[in-house]
């Protein structure tokens, strides 16, 4: 097994927590930027969320509702590409059908 696979333990703190897991070492730059993007989406809305910003639970709920409207988004520009693809592969047969009868 080389280094880069060989698992072993991260800590990581985002909104004045730490957390640890157990991960391949090939791994630790991605946790590490989406550790940091996370707390950097955190403090974003701290600043827009004064009032209530000592809410930590309140401003992680925030960021995790951001990210998974972001990954629905993402999923449905991904479906419709897909369909897309097929109707233009479904045209293309339709169009090369139509050239042959005529």
């Amino acid at each position: 097994m080389n280094q880069l696979q060989k698992p072993f333990e991260i800590t990581l703190a985002i909104n004045d927590r730490k957390f640890s897991t157990i991960i391949e070492r090939s791994e630790e730059a991605i946790y590490r930027a989406a550790a940091k993007q996370l707390q950097l989406k955190i403090l974003q809305y701290q600043e827009k969320y004064a009032p209530v910003a000592n809410d930590k639970v309140f401003l992680t709920s925030l960021v995790a509702l951001d990210y998974a409207l972001e990954l629905e988004k993402l999923k449905n520009e991904q479906t419709n590409n897909m369909a897309k693809i097929s109707i233009e592969k479904m045209n293309d047969k339709i169009l090369k059908c139509l050239s042959e009868t005529v």
